[in-house]
């Protein structure tokens, strides 16, 4: 019926919106390390990343991220 019908399009549009922002993260983690590929000490990139990659749960690859943005 009509709502099992909107369910599922609010579910598919939750869907794409988490999309849509993975990759939008995941292109700002590119920028980032672009930026550390010219200087790996900026402060504001790395903490930048770090912040990035905590939030996708990448625990273990924000952490040197944070030590040299706090360095």
């Amino acid at each position: 019926g009509l709502f099992r019908a909107s369910g599922s399009f609010s579910a598919k549009r939750r869907e794409a919106e988490s999309a849509r922002q993975r990759d939008e993260l995941e292109e700002r983690i590119g920028l980032f390390r672009q930026v550390l590929e010219l200087d790996a000490e900026d402060v504001v990139a790395n903490f930048g990343l770090g912040k990035i990659l905590l939030d996708l749960e990448r625990y273990e690859e924000a952490v040197p991220c944070f030590e040299k943005a706090i360095a």
